[in-house]
């Protein structure tokens, strides 16, 4: 999916997806290859990303994204 940062913090950053749905991209869920896991030196508000859909929940309307290739748990 394509999304665009609106806000980021040290832990993670909310990526909008399409008006008035949002998902969360945890620092755990960057590229294993990743140069730094520090989110603000990595996004800023206002960058587009591609990342996967990592989960959802439907009752809690949460979705969980990820920049990592290969998406199994660990």
């Amino acid at each position: 999916v394509n999304g665009k940062v609106i806000s980021v913090d040290g832990k993670g950053a909310m990526v909008e997806l399409a008006s008035g749905i949002s998902g969360y991209l945890g620092v755990v869920d960057l590229e294993e290859d990743a140069s730094t896991t520090n989110m603000l030196d990595r996004f800023k508000q206002g960058d587009t990303l591609e990342a996967m859909v990592k989960g959802f929940d439907r009752k809690n309307r949460w979705i969980s994204l990820t920049l990592r290739e290969n998406n199994d748990e660990e």
